[in-house]
C-alpha cells in the first residue's frame, strides 16, 4: 500500500502506529515528503514552509538535499527550489500554532 499525494497547503497527516509501514510520497511545491507510519504537518510556519513531525518519522528532500525527522523535529524551506535548512527541535508555542492553522 501507498501512493502520492500532492499538497498545495497545510495538512495534518495522521496515521495509527499499529499499522504496517507505509510506502507514501507527499509532494509540494517546496519538497518531496517520505512517509513512514507517522503523525506530522506541513505548511507555512512563521511565514516559511515547514514540516514538524509529532510522531514516528519522516524525510525531506528538496534541492538534492535531504534531512530525516524523528518526533519533536521540524525543518524549513525558505523558498520554491530552496534546499531544506536544519533540522531543529520546536517548541510546544509552535507547534500549538501549526496544528491550530488546520484547525487541530
Amino acid at each position: 500500500m501507498g501512493g502520492q499525494i500532492t499538497v498545495g497547503g497545510a495538512m495534518v497527516f495522521d496515521r495509527p502506529d499499529d499499522l504496517p509501514p507505509l510506502g507514501l510520497t507527499v509532494r509540494t511545491a517546496f519538497a518531496q515528503i517520505g512517509v513512514r507510519g507517522t503523525r506530522f504537518f506541513l505548511g507555512p510556519s512563521k511565514g516559511v514552509f515547514a514540516v514538524f513531525v509529532d510522531r514516528g518519522e519522516v524525510t525531506v528532500r528538496a534541492l538534492g538535499s535531504t534531512r530525516r525527522l524523528r518526533a519533536g523535529e521540524g525543518v524549513e524551506v525558505r523558498a520554491k527550489g530552496a534546499a531544506p535548512r536544519e533540522v531543529v527541535t520546536w517548541g510546544q508555542a509552535r507547534i500549538d500554532a501549526a496544528f491550530a492553522s488546520v484547525g487541530l
